[in-house]
């Protein structure tokens, strides 16, 4: 998390209701720790996903791809803007997958490195953290756009150890 400030928390549940890992994960920190609703959670290799719930000694933590936890991102040299979402069971995706998509006509391209957008002061997502990496771009006729179909960069189906972002300001401890 860079210079952020951040505290460091374990793994102690999840929910296994995604093929490929937790949809919801909760940590061993909480309030009394500086955590609040909107933190940006990340693992050593990247983002993990943003706190939903907080409590005096827990929290609980929507894991990007599940149902509702879209984020904002930037793709490759370029910075192509798009939103990072799971994939649609109505679509051809796998449940695993990540998908991107597009909000410019700018190409993105196998390989290519996606990182956060950031938000308005930096809740729930600072930019710049590491999200993945793009595996495969669709295009489709008649779209104006593309998907992009991202492998995270956290393992989320074994995160156990990260550091939870509580803010700019905020002394609460070490970074990971």
């Amino acid at each position: 998390t860079g210079e952020l400030p951040s505290v460091t928390a374990r793994v102690v549940a999840l929910d296994r209701a995604g093929t490929s890992g937790p949809e919801r994960i909760t940590l061993d920190v909480g309030r009394r720790d500086g955590v609040r609703t909107d933190s940006a959670v990340v693992a050593p290799d990247g983002l993990v996903g943003r706190v939903v719930s907080v409590g005096e000694w827990s929290a609980d933590v929507s894991v990007i791809g599940s149902p509702g936890s879209g984020v904002g991102v930037r793709t490759g040299a370029k910075g192509v803007i798009g939103t990072l979402s799971g994939s649609d069971p109505t679509t051809t995706h796998a449940a695993d997958e990540l998908v991107i998509t597009q909000l410019t006509r700018d190409r993105a391209r196998e390989g290519d490195e996606v990182v956060t957008l950031g938000s308005p002061g930096q809740r729930p997502y600072p930019p710049g953290v590491p999200v993945g990496r793009v595996t495969r771009v669709e295009r489709a006729p008649g779209q104006l756009t593309d998907t992009a179909v991202v492998e995270p960069a956290a393992d989320l189906a074994t995160v156990d150890v990260v550091a939870v972002v509580t803010g700019p300001g905020r002394a609460a401890g070490g970074s990971l």
